[in-house]
């Protein structure tokens, strides 16, 4: 009796056992490569979301404010009169190079002073 040969397969077949053997669960490593749709998602929504909260968390905490920047010559926060004027003056100094008009001229008179008295506000 002939011993029985192995059937011999094309290409395509040869492809096709590879990628079911990789998208296995127990080969191990390589079916990282192959998740299922929604755990792709699932993956991709959460470092979206971790993303977001680190944004969130560094833009909160803002180290470029008026209130943060309020601090004597030796280190010191200040307190007081002092902390008043000095946030007073912050304020109207990062509001000073915005009050332009639309045609690029400095705003006078009223317009400046509404629009001086609203960044000043907002700058909380």
């Amino acid at each position: 009796m002939a011993a029985a040969e192995k059937p011999k397969m094309n290409t395509y077949q040869t492809v096709s056992v590879w990628a079911i053997a990789l998208r296995s669960d127990r080969v191990g490593a390589p079916s990282a490569l192959f998740l299922p749709r929604w755990e792709t998602m699932t993956r991709l929504m959460l470092a979206t979301l971790l993303t977001a909260f680190a944004i969130g968390s560094a833009a909160a905490q803002a180290p470029g404010t008026c209130e943060s920047r309020a601090v004597s010559k030796d280190g010191k926060p200040l307190a007081g009169a002092a902390k008043t004027s000095f946030v007073a003056k912050c304020k109207r100094e990062a509001c000073e190079p915005k009050a332009v008009g639309s045609d690029g001229k400095p705003l006078k008179g009223a317009a400046k002073n509404s629009f001086m008295a609203k960044c000043q506000r907002e700058q909380a």
